[in-house]
């Protein structure tokens, strides 16, 4: 895997659209792909949106698993990109060929001065796809609903994993003002499925969903869904209900939906393996407070324990950092050592900052401090087994580097 080519191909994009960043608009998206949303709905594509603080992406693949297996042709769009950004787009459970993305690029490339990075990834996506034959489109909404680009597309099925506080900056300061920015995926006449464990919250889906006449299903309510599965468990049953609604089988049996999401399969960062001699490594994206929470509570029901925890944050808040290290910290049951980590990426959290948090918890011994070459030189000198966990792009720089070092996965 060449990451130098694709890197510089990347920075060649982000210098013309600017880095990855939201933008509380459709106007330019839609206005590219107009005639490809109109021509997937005259073609009956079904298409699939999938919205939430966690958990979203999980429950993406799993879906999109779940109709392979039964001979429905998928394309599935995710992000971000841990390893190669080819792995954003997928059509039949493959990436995108490099190849194929670099002659779109070029082909396409004055759409840079009209669409934002995420944009325009999303653009090369759907004009890529609309050369297939495809029965479902999965999409993954980037951040928030209401403007992320795959909300151009009218869904007809639609789903909310989790609702929690996160990009408050971006989505509003509450998890109520986040939900409304989130539960715009969603389609008059259309049926929404939930997972959201928070009844407040479930009544403001019901009122809104009752004035606009979605069809509202919720899973918890139902019963489906409990807080004492883990949070994976919880997206792969929503994952197999979706793939139920997509088969037309409306009298939905729990059975056979629990029976679906049994199977086993494996998703990128998501308790992710790699080992090598006598490393091993397990990678799990949890990037906020609720994705620490759910992951800690898993490893407890399943008694996992770790030798070592690798652990880094994007930028946030102070609040939201001492939050996630109050979660890690009083659960230190389940690992030797936390070491927090920072790496060479614009949106990785501050090396102060960590420094904060440790001196924070009076200089425990268990817990330490690498720069990124600090964690490049001793990650391999290790042995047992370590969790990587945090930002997805902490996960990423971790992998990359094990993978240039000819880690086997």
């Amino acid at each position: 895997m060449n990451f130098t080519v694709e890197d510089e191909w990347l920075a060649q994009l982000t210098r013309v659209t600017g880095h990855e960043r939201f933008r509380p608009y459709l106007e330019s998206i839609n206005s590219v792909l107009s005639k490809i949303v109109s021509r997937w709905k005259s073609k009956e594509i079904k298409i699939v949106t999938i919205g939430g603080t966690n958990g979203k992406g999980e429950t993406a693949m799993s879906l999109e698993y779940y109709c392979q297996q039964n001979g429905l042709k998928t394309a599935l769009w995710t992000s971000p990109h841990i390893l190669s950004v080819t792995e954003r787009m997928k059509y039949d459970g493959m990436n995108i060929s490099w190849v194929e993305l670099q002659e779109l690029s070029q082909k396409y490339w004055k759409l840079t001065a009209e669409l934002s990075f995420y944009e325009f990834l999303f653009a090369l996506f759907c004009l890529w796809v609309d050369t297939k034959s495809v029965d479902v489109v999965i999409l993954e909404v980037g951040l928030g609903g209401r403007y992320d680009a795959v909300n151009i597309f009218d869904a007809d099925v639609s789903a909310l994993t989790s609702i929690d506080l996160d990009h408050q900056e971006f989505l509003g300061d509450t998890k109520e003002k986040i939900l409304s920015e989130k539960y715009p995926i969603s389609r008059p006449g259309k049926p929404l499925y939930t997972t959201i464990n928070d009844k407040n919250l479930r009544g403001h889906i019901q009122s809104w969903a009752g004035r606009d006449e979605v069809q509202w299903l919720d899973l918890f309510e139902r019963g489906w869904v409990n807080s004492e599965q883990c949070y994976s468990q919880r997206n792969r049953i929503l994952a197999a209900t979706l793939f139920k609604r997509l088969s037309n089988e409306k009298d939905l049996n729990i059975k056979q939906i629990v029976k679906l999401s049994q199977l086993e399969l494996s998703l990128k960062a998501r308790f992710e393996l790699m080992t090598d001699g006598n490393n091993q490594f397990i990678f799990i994206g949890a990037h906020n407070a609720e994705g620490i929470r759910e992951m800690v509570h898993t490893f407890r029901q399943k008694g996992d324990s770790f030798d070592q925890v690798w652990m880094s944050f994007s930028k946030r808040s102070q609040e939201d950092l001492e939050s996630c290290f109050k979660l890690m910290t009083q659960s230190h049951l389940f690992y030797e050592r936390l070491n927090l980590c920072t790496f060479n990426h614009q949106k990785a959290c501050a090396k102060s900052d960590l420094e904060f948090l440790a001196k924070e918890n009076n200089g425990n011994k268990a817990i330490q401090i690498f720069d990124e070459d600090g964690w490049k030189r001793i990650l391999l000198s290790s042995e047992g087994k370590s969790l990587v966990t945090g930002s997805y792009y902490f996960i990423s720089a971790i992998q990359r580097f094990l993978y240039s070092r000819s880690f086997n996965s």
